[in-house]
């Protein structure tokens, strides 16, 4: 039969000691372990940490680099940009410049800063100032000087309206296909225009003969169709002046010559231009003593004859005055029956003859100053002679009156 001894069991006091000391010897190496990994943790740590900011510090400057290198190469490129605009947008404006002279209009100076802008701007322009040189240099070149006033007026008129065309496709259709037309319509006026300055110096060298011939101041006429026709009409009058003029010549030397034959002196003769235009000739025949012939020989074929009392002055007669001219009228009648026989012996025919009884109404003084003659009152020009020679044609008196013969030559 066992029995169970309860048995104590003791550690002496060195021993808990060493065992003590023992477990403090673990604890302070554990703790030294762990205080060692933890320092080593630590500089791992501290070490990643470092190499992480290195690394990132590293990648910043890289970055950093990168931007300034981008901020540097974008600043180059805004350079240059800047300077191909600059130079893009001077190229601009001077093409911009000749095109407004060109066009003659203001064209709009906003410039874009987009470089392709500029340069689609630059080509469009370009075009434009292209065909708008090769257009205006047809016009230069075109001889429009001698063209009709209409015409001139039509190539001013598209002259000015192509220049507002923008399109240069336009442009380049009107080089090729409208300009071409007037071009010829300016040939074909040309022509022309030498053909009406043919004829009309051809014209003009006939009617500055008859100017001269009829001493006529030359009057200036356009060089055209209407100048021509009018300088036509204007030698119909001068041949129609001169045949006036020859007949008037040879109507004046007739009546000279007869009353020369008829013993008749003449005094004097002029041709007096009226306000109208209208020019007749005068002559002053000398009848018996103071009494006077006063002819009127006008261009439209009337010839007038009329007695008068001669004087230095433009007056009215007196009752005297009057009476005997109209006496002296009475006695011309019957004279210028004869004297009408001699005209129409000399080829001089008076029609419509038309005769005034005498009446001292009709009696005038005849201003012989106005032929640049005068009377000496202190001589008695008395000399019958000259009466007497007409009136030994056996004519007897009858009444007429002072304007004698009036009619159509």
């Amino acid at each position: 039969m066992s029995h169970r001894r309860n048995m104590g069991i003791f550690l002496s006091n060195a021993r808990l000691a060493e065992i003590r000391e023992e477990q403090n010897r673990r604890k302070e190496r554990q703790k030294k372990e762990q205080q060692e990994k933890i320092r080593k943790a630590l500089e791992k740590k501290e070490r990643q940490e470092r190499l992480r900011r290195e690394a990132e510090e590293k990648a910043r400057k890289e970055a950093e680099r990168k931007r300034l290198e981008e901020i540097e190469r974008a600043r180059k490129e805004e350079e240059a940009r800047k300077k191909r605009v600059c130079a893009l947008s001077e190229q601009l404006a001077e093409i911009k410049k000749l095109y407004d002279k060109l066009t003659g209009v203001d064209s709009n100076n906003f410039v874009s800063n987009d470089e392709k802008e500029i340069s689609r701007q630059i080509s469009e322009y370009s075009a434009r100032v292209y065909w708008l040189e090769k257009i205006e240099k047809e016009f230069i070149n075109m001889d429009c000087t001698n063209i009709p006033a209409k015409l001139a007026f039509e190539i001013n008129k598209i002259r000015s309206d192509f220049k507002n065309v923008k399109s240069y496709s336009e442009l380049q259709l009107f080089y090729t296909d409208k300009l071409p037309k007037y071009k010829n319509k300016i040939k074909d006026a040309n022509s022309r225009f030498e053909e009406i300055k043919r004829i009309y110096n051809e014209v003009y060298s006939d009617y500055s003969a008859l100017c001269s011939s009829c001493n006529v101041k030359e009057e200036s006429f356009d060089l055209s169709d209407d100048g021509i026709s009018a300088m036509n009409r204007e030698i119909i009058q001068l041949k129609d002046m001169q045949q006036k003029e020859m007949v008037n010549e040879a109507i004046n030397n007739t009546i000279n010559e007869v009353f020369e034959e008829l013993g008749l002196e003449v005094l004097a003769s002029k041709v007096v231009e009226n306000n109208n235009g209208s020019v007749y000739q005068k002559i002053l025949v000398q009848y018996y003593e103071d009494k006077a012939v006063d002819v009127t020989v006008t261009n439209d074929g009337q010839l007038i004859m009329e007695i008068g009392l001669m004087d230095n002055e433009k007056r009215q007669p007196n009752s005297k005055e009057a009476e005997e001219i109209r006496e002296e009228a009475a006695n011309f009648c019957e004279d210028a029956k004869l004297i009408e026989e001699k005209f129409k012996e000399k080829g001089l025919i008076l029609t419509s003859p038309s005769i005034l009884p005498p009446n001292v109404a009709y009696s005038e003084i005849i201003n012989i100053s106005d032929y640049d003659l005068e009377i000496d009152n202190s001589c008695n020009n008395s000399d019958q002679d000259v009466y007497s020679n007409i009136r030994n044609h056996n004519y007897s008196s009858s009444h007429s009156s002072a304007k004698m013969i009036k009619g159509d030559m």
